[in-house]
This record gives C-alpha cells, structure tokens and sequence, in this order.
C-alpha cells in the first residue's frame, strides 16, 4: 500500500507519521499519475464545510488511482457529505487511534468506503427521504420497521432505545437481524437497498 500525504496542519502530520510508523511521504507537486491505485491523505481545517480548498487539487483531477482519505481534528456531518461529493474514499478522525487508522486504510486499499458515523447517520438520513415505497415492510417485523425508521430519522441506536423503550443490546439485536434479511452489514447499505430493492455495497465506518 503506497501512502501519500498532503497534510498541512503539524501537529495532524507528527500524529499521522508517528501512527504509521514512518510509512508515510509527502505528496509532491510533480507527482505524475500512477499505473497503481494509492492511497493520499488530506487534512480538513475545522469549520471548511465545503472542503473548497480540495476541490481543484491535482491528482484528484487526473489520476483515478487516486484513493482520497480526509482527515478532520472536529469531524462532522457536513464536512463528511462534502468529502464523500468530492470522490473521498475515507473520512475519519485526525486523532484517530493507530488501530483504526490501519483498518482504515486497509478497507480503503481492499475497495470499501470509510466513514464516520455521523457521516453514515447523515447519509442515511438523506437516503432515507428519497425512499418512495413501502414494500420493504412486509419483509419485517412491526418492531423491526419501528427500528428501520427510526435510522431513517438519523437516531443512533441509542436515541432509538430511549424512543422505544427498550435496551440498547436489543437494538442491535434487531438491527443484526434486519441486515442479515436485507443481506448487508451497515445502515447505509441497508437503506440503499430499501432504496433501491437490492443488496448494496459494504460500507466500512468506525
């Protein structure tokens, strides 16, 4: 796995170098497009909802073996949508522990998608509104389309324990049991096949 870096806050860079042990190296401006896919690592100032300063960035123009990871000291809902618009394979946490920014960038490197969970929370909820059938209810429970949307709404599973009165476990008993009918294994995924009446793809998120 061949990693980049355009990381332009330092103390996000020493983090970054430290957690992958040195196995990282500035991206340069002359770096030419790639035969082989890799992986580059962009830092996102907090508050920078629209990420614009990504949006003309060269290799993300005129190398599709570009595998775009942003990172966010104060990762949001918004700032996740935008990097998700602008082709972002990953978007995580600057302070990430070292664990989870290796299994990261390994789900980056195998062909998923990383997101955060509020980015997944977000994105479902968007997904959520533009669902136009009710058909996928006949595949559940009445407890388990209680459970569906409330996702649909954005409720962590938490949120959905305390609207329904029930435990947090159960909650993710009921989800296990809903994303193995619909045969997925996150919220996002699973509201793109309510959406549109089929499995979709993984979508890996911390």
């Amino acid at each position: 796995m061949v990693l980049l870096e355009h990381l332009s806050q330092p103390q996000i860079k020493a983090y970054w170098y430290s957690a992958l042990q040195s196995a990282l190296r500035p991206w340069q401006p002359d770096d030419k497009p790639t035969e082989t896919p890799y992986i580059l690592i962009m830092d996102a100032h907090a508050g920078d909802a629209e990420l614009s300063a990504f949006k003309h960035f060269p290799c993300l123009q005129s190398d599709h073996n570009c595998l775009l990871m942003v990172v966010s000291p104060m990762p949001n809902a918004a700032q996740g949508l935008s990097a998700v618009r602008l082709g972002a394979h990953g978007y995580m946490h600057a302070y990430a522990h070292p664990q989870r920014i290796q299994q990261a960038l390994e789900a980056i490197e195998n062909g998923q998608v990383w997101l955060s969970h509020e980015v997944i929370q977000a994105m479902s909820q968007q997904l959520a509104s533009t669902v136009q059938s009710d058909a996928w209810k006949a595949r559940l429970t009445q407890r388990e389309v209680d459970i569906v949307e409330a996702l649909m709404q954005g409720m962590s599973n938490r949120e959905i324990a305390q609207a329904l009165h029930i435990s947090e476990p159960t909650v993710k008993t009921h989800l296990k049991h809903i994303f193995e009918k619909f045969q997925v294994k996150d919220r996002l995924a699973l509201v793109l096949a309510i959406k549109n009446d089929h499995p979709a793809k993984e979508v890996q998120h911390e």
